[in-house]
């Protein structure tokens, strides 16, 4: 009896122990696998990516905005995404600048691995350059980086 009562002990000692590493391993790796893209949170997506391309580039898509691409995607250390950029009108001059914001979340997602949304517009340079990419945060609903044109 004695031996059968250790027994079970260990066995649910054991169970106990793989419960709770698979625990750890969920939390540690806590990524968005958990968003189900909507038909509303993809056309929200969509809007975002849309808002963020200046009327020059707007020109070049041959696409409606609610018919982009949108798919979740997982980010890493070697993502080739480039943070969003601004352009800040300084008397007859456009510079281009860094979104501190953008490239910060960009870089934290990137670190962490984490998930985000990527919304792809075709446009008439598809076969030359490639669409515009937009990457979106899914958590904060921040456009925080884009694919290079090749």
């Amino acid at each position: 009896m004695e031996l059968r009562r250790k027994y079970i002990f260990s066995i649910s000692l054991i169970i106990l122990i793989f419960g709770l590493i698979r625990v750890y391993f969920y939390v540690q790796n806590d990524q968005y696998e958990d968003i189900i893209l909507t038909d509303q949170m993809m056309n929200e997506f969509r809007q975002i990516a849309w808002s963020t391309l200046d009327a020059s580039e707007k020109e070049y898509v041959i696409i409606e905005p609610h018919e982009a691409e949108v798919e979740l995607i997982q980010l890493d250390q070697s993502s080739l995404i480039h943070p969003k950029y601004k352009k800040i009108k300084i008397g007859n001059k456009v510079d281009i600048q860094v979104d501190q914001i953008a490239e910060k979340k960009l870089m934290k997602m990137k670190s962490e691995g984490k998930s985000a949304v990527k919304v792809t517009l075709t446009t008439k340079f598809d076969s030359w350059l490639g669409s515009y990419t937009v990457v979106i945060d899914p958590k904060s609903r921040y456009a925080v980086g884009f694919y290079p044109l090749l």
